[in-house]
């Protein structure tokens, strides 16, 4: 099997993926894991297929702490926690842009403080969501303290392999619109089909075409 990615610390550059997809990433521990665990940089023009992610609280896909900025990204997958625990980030402090979940996030304590895209919402009345999405019955089980934050819209799976997800994704962007379905699925137009496994180098990631 591939080995287990180590969560990297904090990052404060910018992962730009270059529209790449990073296939099965398999990260467990405890308190924040993810692929970081602070994030007060930026990370965009990625797609995560195939992750699964656990440990006990503050458990997501890309950052259990979110200082940075997430945008023009999409997960599959699933994430599992006690709580605070979301399939994109743990918890948010700052805006994420145009990126969805479509997976199973798993939580195991019935009080649990659990989200779609953010387990943790750091100020609950801050719009930190623009043009993001998440499937239905992504919660299992369907219990808890669920976070839906305003402007992450729910979604049928359908939605997504139709392009009904993709136009609302483009916004307003008319001829600048990023995102289109293709194959039954919602990704960005300029996604190659450039494909890396997750591996793990000392504290960095190698994603190659």
């Amino acid at each position: 099997g591939k080995d287990a990615w180590t969560s990297i610390s904090e990052y404060g550059g910018t992962f730009n993926g270059n529209y790449h997809k990073i296939t099965g990433l398999r990260c467990s521990g405890g308190r924040n894991t993810s692929l970081f665990q602070s994030l007060t940089g930026t990370v965009e023009n990625l797609w995560l297929e195939g992750i699964d992610v656990s440990g006990s609280k503050q458990v997501a896909g890309i950052a259990s702490n979110c200082l940075g900025k997430i945008q023009n990204v999409f997960l599959e997958g699933t994430v599992t926690a006690s709580g605070d625990n979301g399939g994109v980030v743990g918890t948010c402090y700052t805006n994420i842009k145009s990126c969805y979940f479509l997976g199973t996030i798993q939580f195991t304590s019935p009080n649990a403080t659990v989200g779609l895209l953010t387990g943790y919402l750091h100020s609950p009345t801050t719009d930190y969501f623009t043009y993001c999405f998440c499937a239905k019955n992504t919660l299992i089980p369907a219990i808890g303290n669920v976070t839906v934050p305003e402007h992450v819209s729910i979604c049928e799976e359908s939605a997504f392999a139709d392009g009904t997800v993709a136009a609302a994704l483009n916004g307003n962007e008319g001829s600048d619109a990023v995102w289109w379905a293709q194959d039954g699925k919602t990704m960005l137009k300029a996604f190659g089909g450039k494909s890396a496994e997750a591996t793990t180098s000392g504290t960095t990631m190698t994603t190659t075409a």
